[in-house]
């Protein structure tokens, strides 16, 4: 009897450990693919597990430690044999309860995002606890017919629901990722059916042979069904790292747009030629696929980004510093670019999240060849989060600049600065685009001194309420940067409102401190609604500049200048203040000075050609949104707007 229950142990025992084991290899292996794809190795990229994952193969590593332990406990009381199987389908319970989080994964609505973990947990769980108690009524039943009922009712609480799952999921009555072509998809589904049929077979085997017939079985029959249970648990036990590794990269795969079973050729639900059940379960997914079949030319495979610390964060974002391996076209060597990742971390993973980054991101790559941009590469789906890949500004966002060194600020960097800020919103105004969010902490310098902007969230096209008389323009900016007519919430606006904001750039940058730092929000719109606006310091602004600032900020949005002519103002107040009082400014020289060598007027095609050496250095990233707290930042529209 004590060698039978030993023996019953040690196998037990030797399937959880082999688990662990194959777990440990499998996170290894992950991790050094990782590090392959990333170095070019294509073989390696193929074979690849999000990163989301990988906390997952710790906490399945840790369960099976913990359920190892508790098996080992129960046997340190002396047990006749219908105990030892209850406590070995007990054990039996917990390794099924981890072999049901990936296909419950796979079915989440959610996607993969933290809600669709946190609902996985939670369906597992109360299935895990429902099945516990059960369990516990048999093993402190006294009657053996209720030991025999309690025992049938866990076999079919056990099983039955993980086999209709499964059976649902492989014939598509149960939407989810799974692709039913592939073989690696359907692993860990198969593994999970397979199992629950064969516990099923066994516990009611054993519920008739311990209870129906006591008295008449033996305890050879009954050490029979006890080694077969922790035999087949070993058996899958061993195999279990390999179908679930299979079916990460199978979903993987999927989320990347990789293999034949995963073309994104998806119909426009609008016409009604996918289900709706399938877009509601896979609504984030669609979304995600969708963009990457319509975009797929910006699109980077998350295998050749690399992340490295956080530099910045927002709301709904947070920027990290990182690489990015690129293949030069020319060489066709792979180079490693230091870039800015700004990944998007909403709540979760909503159609609508996901149309907000789409629209920025098509924003940034239409704009982003000029030298004045911020550069974009592409965007990256990172599950449960997408990310933008831009280029870094190792300088940091022009407020930090001007509030932590403000003794770097000479009057020639100064008018340079001017004149590459509204460069830059030349580029967009040519480009029918209002930016909406123009803000110091939106400009960005390089190690070169050019200055770039970034943060395209809020910029639309200016036509895009033409045909829409009734709609109002939705509200949105920063507090101290809003023009007039929008704090008067004008129905209508043009891109004047970007030169109105400018305006107030400029005056932080000749000031080196921010306008309005003792107004709060509504100080500073009744300020600014009774046509007032900051003081000038006469003796750290030339008055050709306040003239510029003047009219830039004008009440009537009619009197403010246009881009194109503000380039030329600036460039007339640069060559007089030079003129007049030369440079001491040791970094300058005209080239620096003018961004291009040119005192004329560019032509912002000619700075199209600029951009990719511009980018090639890519050294440091400016995406970094301003303290929450500090910002008085707004966003209303009225009900109509869309």
């Amino acid at each position: 009897m004590i060698t039978d229950i030993i023996v019953t142990i040690v196998i037990g025992l030797l399937g959880s450990l082999a688990a662990a084991i194959g777990l440990v290899i499998s996170h290894k292996i992950s991790k050094r693919r990782q590090k392959q794809a990333f170095l070019g190795d294509d073989n390696a990229s193929m074979k690849l597990i999000l990163p989301c994952y990988r906390p997952l193969y710790r906490f399945l590593i840790g369960l099976y430690f913990f359920f190892s332990l508790i098996f080992c406990v129960s046997f340190s009381w002396s047990l006749t044999m219908p105990e030892v199987i209850l406590y070995i389908e007990y054990y039996t319970l917990c390794i099924l309860a981890i072999y049901a989080i990936a296909p419950v994964l796979l079915i989440q609505k959610s996607g993969i995002s933290t809600t669709g973990f946190w609902n996985t947990f939670y369906i597992v769980g109360y299935w895990y606890a429902i099945n516990s108690f059960i369990w516990l009524g048999t093993v402190l039943a006294k009657e053996f017919q209720s030991k025999y009922s309690l025992q049938i009712l866990f076999a079919h609480f056990v099983s039955v629901p993980l086999i209709i799952l499964g059976v649902g999921i492989l014939t598509n009555r149960i939407s989810s990722r799974i692709q039913l072509g592939s073989r690696s998809n359907r692993a860990s589904v198969e593994f999970l059916v397979l199992f629950a049929v064969a516990f099923y077979i066994l516990s009611i085997s054993f519920a008739v042979y311990a209870y129906r017939q006591h008295g008449y079985s033996t305890d050879t029959e009954l050490f029979i069904i006890a080694v077969s249970t922790v035999l087949i648990t070993l058996i899958w036990n061993v195999f279990f790292p390999l179908s679930l590794y299979r079916t990460l990269v199978a979903d993987t795969k999927y989320w990347r747009g990789l293999g034949k079973h995963n073309q994104f050729k998806i119909d426009d639900p609008s016409k009604e030629m996918q289900s709706a059940s399938t877009v509601n379960v896979n609504v984030a997914a669609f979304t995600v696929q969708n963009m990457m079949s319509q975009f797929s030319d910006n699109c980077i495979d998350f295998a050749l980004v690399e992340f490295n610390k956080s530099i910045g964060f927002g709301s709904t974002s947070t920027v990290y510093s990182g690489y990015f391996s690129k293949k030069n076209k020319k060489s066709g060597k792979k180079q490693v670019h230091d870039v800015a990742i700004k990944l998007i971390t909403p709540a979760e993973l909503t159609p609508e999240a996901l149309e907000e980054f789409s629209d920025e991101a098509i924003t940034c790559a239409e704009l982003s060849n000029n030298m004045y941009i911020v550069g974009f590469f592409g965007w990256c789906i990172r599950p449960p989060k997408i990310a933008m890949v831009l280029e870094m500004c190792e300088q940091g966002n022009l407020m930090q600049l001007i509030v932590n060194r403000p003794d770097m600020w000479t009057p020639q960097l100064k008018l340079n600065m001017m004149l590459h800020a509204v460069k830059a919103l030349a580029w967009l105004h040519k480009h029918n685009y209002i930016h909406r969010d123009i803000k110091t902490e939106n400009f960005f310098l390089t190690a070169d001194y050019i200055l770039k902007l970034g943060d395209f969230g809020e910029a639309i096209k200016s036509d895009v309420y033409d045909d829409d008389t009734e709609s109002k323009m939705p509200i949105v900016g920063t507090i101290n940067y809003m023009a007039p007519e929008l704090i008067a919430g004008a129905k209508r606006y043009t891109n004047s409102i970007d030169i109105y904001a400018l305006a107030i750039v400029y005056w932080e940058l000749w000031h080196l401190e921010e306008a309005y730092k003792d107004m709060d929000a509504f100080k500073v719109y009744e300020f600014v609604k009774t046509e007032n606006r900051p003081n000038f310091n006469t003796s750290v602004i030339p008055e050709s500049i306040q003239n510029i600032v003047s009219t830039s900020w004008s009440h009537n949005p009619l009197d403010r200048l246009a881009s194109g002519k503000l380039i030329e103002k600036v460039q007339e107040a640069t060559i007089s203040y030079i003129s007049e009082n030369g440079t001491t400014d040791s970094s300058f020289n005209q080239k620096t000075f003018y961004g291009s060598g040119k005192m004329e007027n560019e032509d912002h095609d000619d700075d199209h050609n600029k951009a990719s050496a511009s980018r090639s250095k890519l050294t440091s990233s400016g995406d970094v949104t301003e303290n929450p707290m500090n910002s008085k930042r707004i966003r209303t529209a009225s009900e109509s707007s869309s």
